[in-house]
């Protein structure tokens, strides 16, 4: 009996590991120098993105991929990857997009 309980606690355990190491950083990433500037990650690889152009905004949306500390996105909206770095997305020109923002 005793050995029936410490497997099912080491069971229970295991999921409870495996249900919360997803390391996909969800939510919203603000532009660290213009709030309306925004990247969204949604669960199931799905991202959209307000990206400000020189006169107005552009809305983009399609999936991403995860592998290491590298975010691509395709169709690629205002950048193509980002690398993860803490509660960041930085842009390969070095923009850093922080999560919950303002």
């Amino acid at each position: 009996m005793k050995q029936i309980v410490i497997w099912a606690v080491l069971i229970i355990a295991l999921i409870g590991v495996v249900g919360c190491g997803s390391n996909i950083p969800t939510g919203k990433y603000v532009h660290q120098d213009d709030p309306e500037w925004y990247i969204e990650l949604k669960p199931g690889g799905i991202f959209f993105a307000k990206y400000k152009f020189t006169f107005n905004y552009g809305l983009f949306d399609g999936t991403y991929k995860i592998s290491g500390n590298t975010i691509t996105f395709h169709p690629f909206g205002p950048i193509n990857s980002a690398t993860i770095k803490g509660n960041t997305l930085v842009a390969p020109d070095g923009t850093v997009y922080v999560k919950g923002g303002t």
